[in-house]
């Protein structure tokens, strides 16, 4: 008789056991959840940086165009040439330069959303690699409960509890 409380006794411990278990996992999976979404928190703001960072570097080569601009024609005006080919070509120019460092610019912003996005699917496989792991982890706590329940993969255990010795 001792011998199947002691058994019993420890079926229980291990079931226990095992729903201790699977719920550190479940605990561990929603800790994991809220790391992914401020992961995600910090990424968007790392890229609403670096939009934030290209719009000012457009302003500031508008601005320093304008000046330049600005200034190309006061020198003009000044010396008297203001209509002249000349000036018109530098301005032209100035033109040119600026939409050229917009362009690039915004090439350069294209990439940052591209390397933003590449990491964002990155992180999402490793999410769901972690994920399959987290279930993998959880099914074999399931699945190793009968064995921790003194039960084996013989029955010979599970004979023992019901009084069977002979099994």
């Amino acid at each position: 008789m001792m011998a199947g409380v002691a058994a019993i006794t420890s079926a229980v411990v291990g079931l226990v056991g095992a729903g201790v278990s699977a719920q550190q996992q479940y605990a561990a999976r929603q800790d994991q959840k809220r790391a992914e979404k401020k992961q995600r928190k910090a990424e968007r703001i790392q890229q609403r940086q670096a939009e934030i960072q290209n719009a000012r570097e457009r302003r500031r080569a508008i601005a320093r165009q304008r000046s330049i601009r600005a200034s190309a024609l006061a020198s003009a005006e000044g010396a008297g040439v203001s209509g002249s080919s000349a000036i018109q070509g530098a301005i032209g120019s100035l033109d040119t330069q600026l939409a050229s460092n917009v362009s690039f610019q915004n090439q350069m912003m294209a990439h940052e959303q591209d390397r933003f996005n590449a990491i964002t699917r990155r992180n999402d496989f490793i999410n769901a690699s972690n994920q399959h792991i987290s279930n993998a982890s959880t099914a074999q706590a399931i699945g190793s409960a009968p064995e921790q329940l003194g039960f084996g993969s013989t029955g010979q255990n599970l004979a023992k509890v019901f009084g069977y010795n002979n099994a």
